[in-house]
């Protein structure tokens, strides 16, 4: 471990009490490093600052992916708002997370009182891949063809 950094400053408390001296040290610790405007909306920084930007966000995105739990959330949307965003960090950073990953995540961290809706979805996925596949989503269903029909049609001429 000597490639660990010495501590600039103490971190966030779960609390949020020592927020004030934490976003102090923290514009003051990345102003020191030269990044103060990459953390700020529509920044104007050149691309060597973005880079350094994304080397501080990635370990962070992937600590959040890592400590993330759906149990953690009171509702399913503002799980999946949580899981966008860090996705997009991570995807902003160069790391690629694809849907089965998302949905793998969700499932491995859902209540012990929910195991039995990942064993049905563990289950039942090869199959509801392949009932996808027969007719995607926003496709029409072929017109049955009803042979009685056709040649009741075609006596009557």
């Amino acid at each position: 471990m000597a490639n660990m950094e010495k501590i600039q400053f103490p971190a966030l408390d779960i609390t949020g009490t020592n927020y004030i001296s934490w976003v102090t040290n923290v514009e003051l610790h990345l102003e020191s490093l030269g990044l103060s405007e990459t953390i700020k909306e529509n920044n104007t920084s050149i691309p060597q600052d973005k880079a350094k930007s994304k080397d501080i966000t990635l370990p962070l995105a992937r600590d959040e992916w890592q400590s993330l739990r759906f149990q953690d959330f009171d509702k399913v949307m503002n799980y999946n708002s949580a899981v966008l965003e860090i996705v997009a960090k991570l995807r902003y950073c160069g790391d690629t997370i694809t849907k089965s990953q998302m949905l793998e995540k969700t499932y491995t961290t859902f209540h012990k009182s929910h195991i039995t809706l990942q064993q049905q979805y563990r289950k039942n996925n090869e199959f509801l891949i392949k009932n996808h596949m027969t007719r995607p989503t926003g496709s029409k269903a072929f017109p049955e063809a009803n042979t009685l029909d056709a040649k009741k049609t075609s006596e009557r001429k």
